[in-house]
């Protein structure tokens, strides 16, 4: 009987034992565990940081894309309203002129042609 009793006591050291090596294994990974969560809480405060910072930057940007399109719809209607009927008074005029300097050429012509006639 005390040899069944210290086999008996024998395996429960055996399994203390190994319990308290579960339990220091299992103590170690809370440890790993936490530091992991610190870890990933730190590394997500960082990254939530620079999207607060990217969505600053692009609201800038949007403001002056906005603003960009309000010079450009004013650049449109100066283009509109001075711009082309400037261009197209003078391409008129050049029209104009050209019919102009064709007469007087016709005409300059015409003469040259009967001071030649005399001449000979």
């Amino acid at each position: 009987m005390e040899k069944v009793l210290a086999q008996i006591l024998s395996e429960l050291k055996d399994i203390n034992t190994r319990l308290d090596s579960l339990e220091t294994r299992q103590a170690a990974m809370e440890h790993q565990l936490v530091a992991f969560q610190q870890f990933t809480l730190e590394r997500f405060d960082r990254l939530e940081g620079k999207v607060d910072r990217l969505e600053v930057r692009v609201d800038r940007l949007e403001g002056k894309v906005d603003k960009l399109g309000v010079q450009q719809t004013k650049t449109n209607l100066i283009v509109e309203n001075e711009i082309r009927p400037a261009i197209q008074a003078l391409a008129e005029g050049q029209v104009l002129m050209q019919a102009q300097l064709d007469r007087i050429e016709s005409k300059v012509t015409t003469h040259d042609e009967f001071i030649f006639k005399r001449i000979k």
